[in-house]
């Protein structure tokens, strides 16, 4: 619309141009204003045309902004299916320990039981009691182990389970942008130059 006006107010400029020159002195002043007119109706054209290419280039860039948008919310849900695996597996290393941490009591249940036979079957042997009180201390410092190993895997699998949470987060923001740039590209696709 902006070419057309400017075409159709250059033409009447030189119109207004050719009619002054007609009216001879009297029309002088008329050929300033006309020449005037032209100048802005070719300064119109080329704003028009300048704003062309600049649509242009916003529309190519919000098109490449929507690809990179797309290429990034397939990787997060990559990385989000690749936590819940790790979660999984930790989730199954976490249950394993906690079998282990079950059969260490369950030994140490069984040599306390021993270190109560061997005492009654020889009181007078201080060698064998000195070897049971080793065993106890070994088993002891086994289950204060297990317990530290699983309250990590516990935190472990806490922090796994927030950076989930994070992730999800981000796809949907993600995702929102995207919508958002598809809003503004119909917006955009509207103008007409």
């Amino acid at each position: 619309m902006i070419e057309q006006i400017a075409s159709q107010t250059n033409l009447l400029a030189m119109n207004a141009v050719i009619e002054a020159a007609h009216a001879g002195q009297y029309g002088k002043g008329f050929s300033i204003v006309a020449n005037e007119i032209r100048k802005l109706a070719e300064a119109a054209s080329k704003s028009s045309k300048d704003i062309a290419k600049y649509i242009s280039g916003i529309t190519h860039s919000i098109s490449q902004a929507q690809i990179s948008s797309k290429e990034t919310s397939l990787n997060f849900n990559t990385i989000e299916t690749q936590i819940m695996t790790v979660t999984k597996s930790i989730d199954e290393i976490h249950s394993s320990v906690e079998q282990t941490r079950s059969g260490g009591k369950h030994i140490l249940s069984s040599f306390s039981t021993l270190k109560n036979l061997a005492s009654r079957i020889a009181e007078g042997s201080e060698t064998m009691k000195s070897n049971a009180s080793s065993i106890e201390m070994v088993m002891n410092e086994l289950s204060g182990i297990s317990a530290e190993v699983s309250s990590n895997i516990d935190e472990t699998t806490a922090g796994i389970g927030e950076i989930a949470n994070s992730i999800r987060k981000v796809v949907s923001r993600a995702d929102a942008v995207g919508v958002v740039e598809k809003d503004l590209e119909e917006r955009i696709s509207r103008f007409t130059t």
